[in-house]
């Protein structure tokens, strides 16, 4: 593998010299005629202000650019239910481009999509995965393929081929797929147009009167979001990013995570996924979990979605003292229902319970007092529920800790899988049969959209390696046990309708002592308790017919359990054994029948 570059020569590279404010935009260019059509014609190179003392020109970031055309595939297998719709991913690189869908292709797509590629020095290799287009779940990724680019392509050949692909039949067993590999080198300085749109890095042909646009006004909250996710750039180099990018945060932090990581062997590039995770998460989240985020996404809510009369239905809901479990109680209260409250705190749970009967004038708010993070008393709690009621419709499994020092008590459980996996685990197992006596039992889980940075880890699942211990991390890990749960519950038990859900970033109590320096920093934009308790409450109350279940939603509609390109899909086999480690673990704690 070619040594990469040292910072120290990266360094010695830089050329120094006053820049003015203007320095990065471009000469328009001034009656230039478009090409004939279908012919590729070169242009002038596009002039850059260059200041004095700067001695040596930029060198280009691409050496070629790598056309590939994926023709088809032979597959082994129909993975889908009814049919199966297979598109394909091609990564050279830094590049990740995708093919259209062939519907209902089965094991013989044919897509003939044409990618031009610009290459990059030292990549050889080509990654193809096939994944089945799912319309109410996750893709699931069906086949894969690492394929080398033979040098005589780089020699100027048109090679066209079948590659054996791997998957779930085992290596090279999931079938064959047919690529045609064409390179062209690229003259330094030379760009070329090429016809019905236009090459990264092209740019785009201008009128005369084209006048120059003023620089974008950025935001300063960005550029110290932007910082705090690559502290080791220079904030001047996020600001030209972000002024080039037009104040857009996504876009900037897709071009600073390649400059950060374009260097880096392939190794080491796996091996910082969960950098990649938590980047393209963050962006995500600057975009969909703040207020902002909920601002835009209400305008599609139907309105009259919670005009549901549920006074003769109950519902149970833990960690409901504070934040959006207070919240969700409070509306389910004026709203007529009978609304059990499981909290921690006698005395905090009483003051909301209280506060909430008074103002809803409803008396038919019952406080039950339980540590989730004791089995034995989560175990006892159920059966005394159970045997003293016989209506419950909808369990709300809100619950949560993050505790940031690694704890363990006199049972060896470790406080936050005790509480936010293996507690929701007993009590929603536990309630089950009373559920299921009742008419449209719904069980809710409030997860968390930090889950999405996180692979289960069935090795570790009380955190015992994890070296240093991060709470942060852990609850992460936690809230994606929970998805897995409700999928595997719902799988099993198609009378109840299981769902998960993120309720955003929420300016709750416990953001506030969990995570205190993100709540400072992004404590404008956070959202109300009752923006994040919008979901749970559309989940408990709203016509759910044509919802799929075991679904993981945010605000109001079902969205995918995995970030796109993060590798964080659990096989079958892991999600398996969790919930065998599970039933095994809640076993153990379950009081002696024969006592009773």
């Amino acid at each position: 593998m070619a040594a990469q570059p040292s910072s120290g020569n990266a360094r010695a590279n830089v050329m120094t010299g006053d820049l003015p404010e203007d320095f990065l935009r471009l000469s328009p260019a001034v009656n230039q005629a478009p090409p004939p059509a279908g012919q590729m014609v070169p242009v002038q190179p596009v002039t850059y202000y260059q200041p004095t003392g700067f001695m040596q020109p930029i060198q280009p970031q691409h050496i070629g650019r790598l056309s590939i055309t994926v023709q088809q595939a032979k597959l082994a297998k129909n993975y889908g239910i009814t049919r199966m719709d297979p598109y394909c991913r091609i990564t050279v690189g830094n590049h990740v481009f995708e093919s259209p869908t062939a519907h209902n292709g089965s094991t013989n797509p044919r897509w003939n999509k044409l990618m031009s590629i610009p290459m990059q020095e030292g990549v050889k290799n080509v990654y193809v995965e096939i994944f089945d287009e799912r319309a109410f779940s996750v893709d699931e990724r069906i086949a894969w393929g690492l394929v080398a680019i033979k040098d005589s392509v780089f020699s100027g050949e048109t090679l066209e081929d079948w590659y054996s692909l791997s998957g779930k039949q085992g290596e090279d067993k999931e079938g064959m797929i047919n690529l045609v590999f064409s390179y062209r080198p690229v003259v330094p300085g030379t760009q070329v147009l090429y016809p019905g749109g236009y090459g990264p890095g092209q740019p785009v042909p201008t009128g005369p009167q084209q006048h120059q646009q003023q620089p974008h006004q950025l935001n300063q909250q960005d550029i110290t979001g932007l910082k705090d996710m690559f502290p080791s750039m220079e904030e001047g180099v996020i600001r030209s990013v972000l002024e080039a990018c037009r104040g857009d945060v996504n876009a900037a932090t897709t071009h600073l995570l390649g400059m950060t990581i374009c260097y880096l062997p392939d190794l080491h590039r796996i091996r910082k996924m969960t950098f990649y995770r938590n980047v393209v998460w963050f962006a995500k989240g600057l975009r969909e979990y703040t207020k902002n985020g909920y601002i835009a996404a209400e305008k599609s809510f139907d309105p009259k979605a919670l005009d549901v009369d549920v006074s003769s239905r109950t519902f149970m809901i833990t960690g409901a003292n504070s934040g959006i479990g207070k919240d969700t109680a409070a509306f389910l209260a004026k709203k007529g229902a009978t609304v059990h409250m499981v909290c921690r705190s006698e005395t905090r749970g009483e003051e909301a319970r209280k506060e909430i009967s008074e103002s809803s004038g409803n008396d038919k708010v019952i406080l039950h007092i339980l540590d989730m993070s004791r089995p034995r008393m989560v175990w006892e709690f159920v059966e005394k529920f159970s045997s003293a009621n016989e209506a419950l419709h909808v369990l709300i499994n809100n619950a949560g800790c993050m505790v940031n020092t690694r704890e363990v008590d006199e049972d060896g459980l470790e406080k936050n899988f005790a509480t936010n996996t293996l507690g929701t685990y007993i009590l929603t197992s536990g309630l089950m049969p009373l559920l299921l006596k009742n008419e449209a039992p719904r069980v809710i889980t409030v997860s968390s959209g930090g889950m999405l940075v996180m692979k289960l880890d069935i090795k570790d699942l009380q955190f015992e390696k994890m070296n240093p211990f991060d709470g942060t991390m852990a609850y992460a890990q936690n809230k994606r046990q929970q998805v897995i749960m409700t999928e595997k519950w719902a799988e099993k038990h198609n009378e109840i309708l299981f769902s998960s859900m993120h309720p955003g970033w929420a300016d709750t109590p416990a953001v506030q002592t969990s995570m205190p320096g993100f709540h400072r920093k992004m404590k404008d934009r956070l959202r109300t308790c009752a923006q994040g308790a919008d979901t749970i409450i559309w989940l408990s109350v709203a016509d759910m017919s044509k919802e799929p279940r075991g679904a993981f939603y945010q605000d109001r509609k079902p969205v995918s359990t995995h970030l796109p390109l993060a590798w964080s899909k659990a096989s079958d086999g892991d999600k398996n054994e969790l919930m065998t480690n599970l039933e095994d673990l809640a076993s153990k704690f379950k009081p002696d029948s024969s006592a009773n």
